[in-house]
């Protein structure tokens, strides 16, 4: 499906619903993927997920220099945030709505203190 939807479907809880009843026929079982890569593979296409793992892994080496550069412990907290959300979507659907808004508040609040930025 990703291939036949290579620039996305749009965002919405049920698009892998909607793309196997669209390409597949009606399905009274599949609601969802349970994978949040195929889904946000699928809603945001292939571009739209390169530059998530490319903000991603910028982020991880943000951290991960500041942790073994500066010895910051947020540093530290950073990479493994951000590494722990990225394996677990891998298999769970959690990149969305408040899942997504958590990960973004920690993400910055380590981000930030990691800089040495002071809000």
């Amino acid at each position: 499906m990703v291939a036949k939807e290579p620039c996305g479907h749009g965002i919405d809880g049920l698009n892998f619903h909607h793309l196997v009843e669209k390409y597949y026929g009606p399905s009274a079982t599949t609601s969802q993927s349970h994978s949040g890569i195929i889904n946000f593979l699928l809603a945001n296409g292939v571009v739209g997920t390169l530059l998530l793992v490319i903000f991603l892994g910028s982020l991880v080496r943000l951290g991960w220099l500041g942790f073994y550069r500066r010895d910051s412990l947020p540093g530290f907290f950073l990479t493994m945030l951000v590494l722990g959300f990225f394996f677990r979507g891998m298999w769970d659907d959690i990149w969305r709505d408040s899942m997504l808004e958590e990960f973004a508040f920690l993400t910055m609040f380590l981000f930030c203190w990691c800089r040495g930025i002071h809000v």
